[in-house]
């Protein structure tokens, strides 16, 4: 079926660059770890008293002036070796090889699927206080509920049900098709990404815009204004030039590709009280635990989605693996770095963390 990534795309399998977490959860791979540890110099150096120069002693011979030193026999040069065969000539070596081109990270690999995921939490104490300065909050971050999301270059989505409602937002700007799919609630969100390509207009005009692909479409404000924020910032610290050279990989057999981003939930968002029963099963933590991952969300009589959720904080898990992701796959952050810089990467945590601060109130509507 059209919602179906199929076996040549398959978020689960994630090949290339292994799963980073915004959150402090360690990944299968990527875990920011303390800096490299220059090693020490064994033994030490000799002190100069030791070492210093002593003058040698001359002889009596190199002391007299009026004595014409000796000269020294030199033979002549050996002759020159007497020419090969033809047939025994060695061939010249090879010239060096040309120095590699540069190329933009992973702009070329097709198969590159980003993964990150942030924490769900349970809010203690200071739900309302914190919102004023400088009262405090406890948050714990909750092990095992967690927001994925992956993105990657694949074909433009198409479905029989739907209808393609216009093009780009502006001919002069540069675009490219821009699918979320969303498994869990049986939905696909399809936009144009428009963008200008000048860096010299005007900072209060508009440079970014998110055009629906398709009807009928139904706005999400935490996806939509979340990817205009993080593209937006993502433009204007890159370039337009490098932000559109990432957009568009240059291995694309000579078809157009879209920018593919899956969203996927752990189970515990979400209550799961009706997978339990439909199952036959106990409502216990053994049950709950053993059920296959990213459950969908049940439906209605009529077909309508029921969903019931847990408050964990889906929403703002949402938006910072969201945010985290766009940030990691243009490379404007190292999160997940094994032996990397441990500053750089809690840089890229901290702009993670604003940017999705941000982009969460936006959504939102106040200071949440």
């Amino acid at each position: 079926e059209d919602d179906d990534f199929g076996e040549d795309f398959d978020f689960d399998e994630e090949e290339e660059e292994p799963c980073s977490d915004v959150g402090g959860k360690t990944s299968e791979t990527e875990n920011p770890s303390l800096s490299e540890i220059e090693p020490a110099v064994s033994g030490a150096s000799t002190p100069a008293t030791e070492t210093a120069y002593q003058p040698k002693e001359t002889t009596k011979l190199e002391q007299q002036d009026d004595i014409e030193p000796q000269k020294a026999h030199v033979p002549p040069p050996p002759p020159p070796p007497p020419p090969l065969p033809p047939s025994l000539k060695i061939p010249p070596p090879p010239p060096p090889p040309p120095p590699p081109l540069p190329q933009t990270p992973d702009a070329s690999d097709m198969g590159t699927i980003i993964t990150v995921s942030a924490p769900g939490k349970a809010l203690v104490a200071g739900g309302y206080l914190v919102l004023e300065q400088p009262n405090p909050g406890l948050v714990l971050a909750a092990s095992g509920c967690r927001f994925h999301t992956s993105i990657t270059f694949r074909p433009p989505h198409t479905s029989q049900v739907s209808t393609v409602i216009g093009a780009s937002i502006n001919a002069a700007w540069s675009s490219i098709p821009l699918d979320i799919y969303s498994p869990q609630f049986d939905k696909v969100f399809s936009y144009y990404l428009s963008y200008s390509m000048n860096g010299d207009q005007n900072v209060q005009e508009s440079v970014l815009e998110l055009q629906p692909r398709k009807a009928p479409h139904e706005p999400n404000k935490f996806v939509e204004r979340s990817l205009l924020l993080s593209l937006g910032y993502l433009r204007q610290s890159l370039g337009p030039k490098a932000f559109h050279e990432r957009l568009h990989p240059m291995n694309s057999n000579g078809g157009r590709v879209a920018l593919a981003i899956k969203l996927r939930a752990d189970n515990d968002f979400y209550s799961q009280i009706a997978a339990l029963k439909d199952r036959g099963l106990d409502l216990t933590p053994s049950n709950l635990a053993a059920l296959e991952p990213f459950l969908p969300c049940p439906k209605d009589a009529t077909g309508k989605l029921v969903v019931n959720k847990t408050g964990m904080g889906s929403s703002a898990a949402l938006v910072t693996s969201l945010v985290g992701a766009l940030l990691t796959f243009f490379g404007a952050i190292s999160i997940s770095e094994p032996t990397g810089d441990v500053v750089k990467q809690q840089e890229g945590l901290r702009l993670a963390h604003n940017l999705a601060q941000i982009s969460h109130c936006y959504a939102q509507g106040k200071v949440g």
